[in-house]
């Protein structure tokens, strides 16, 4: 199952006071975490479940990935490699949607 589903967000202040004001179970108020390339914004919210939602707000970073994440140099890694071939050649994202118990579950089929 889904424990936690990040998304790029340009605001991240403003989607948690908008999901605030829908009802949002707020897990975590907007934090900040810092390297020498800026600032990144998180926050995360409750969805159902025991499903999380965290966005991660980028605009005042300009490092590679989040602080504290380094690039790797080339071929400092033999598996670096294979995992890079297997990727691209088995590039396939699957996709999974929860349902609450008795959320509009049909109790049966017609044939």
């Amino acid at each position: 199952s889904v424990k936690d589903v990040a998304f790029a967000v340009e605001d991240c202040r403003g989607i948690v006071e908008e999901a605030r004001t829908r009802g949002a179970s707020i897990i975590r108020e907007p934090w900040e975490e810092s390297d020498e390339h800026g600032t990144v914004l998180f926050a995360k919210i409750q969805t159902y479940g025991d499903t999380t939602h965290t966005f991660v707000e980028r605009t005042n970073y300009k490092g590679s990935f989040l602080p504290g994440y380094k690039v790797l140099e080339e071929d400092c890694d033999p598996l670096t490699k294979l995992l890079d071939n297997w990727y691209v050649s088995n590039n396939n994202l699957k996709l999974t949607c929860g349902r609450e118990r008795n959320a509009g579950s049909r109790k049966g089929s017609k044939k």
